[in-house]
């Protein structure tokens, strides 16, 4: 299933094929440059590039996923990927080295974090309120 905002399609294995080629000799470029670092994400800038749609502002921060254990907060400033940890004696970036900082700050007003962070509270866990 997509992420919220995202769509799936379905390609011809060519035009797959001629995405997933031009992809790997450009990633890197891309990665610096624009922040994208997935092959979807490359895929959906193309397309956009190709029928001249102008290029969405590229969000500061993204959830990438998360679980009962933390965060994976993609930052787009920096080009890279924090693993916000929560644990029974608080939460973590170690991107920052810091038990609060921008990463921490963006991943807690995430409305599903939320929820998370309060369950784990209720099992007394050290976490901030939200």
């Amino acid at each position: 299933m997509p992420r919220k905002g995202y769509k799936s399609i379905t390609v011809k294995q060519n035009v797959y094929d001629y995405f997933f080629n031009e992809w790997s000799k450009v990633k890197e470029e891309y990665a610096i440059k624009k922040g994208i670092r997935s092959f979807s994400a490359f895929v959906s800038c193309r397309l956009a590039e190709l029928i001249n749609l102008p290029e969405p502002p590229l969000l500061p921060f993204e959830i990438l996923n998360h679980d009962s254990r933390g965060v994976k907060v993609q930052d787009n400033k920096l080009h890279l990927i924090s693993d916000v940890q929560f644990t029974p004696i608080g939460i973590y970036c170690p991107v920052c080295d810091a038990h609060y900082c921008e990463h921490i700050r963006f991943a807690l007003d995430q409305s599903d974090i939320k929820e998370t962070i309060r369950k784990k509270r209720k099992e007394g866990w050290k976490l901030p309120e939200v």
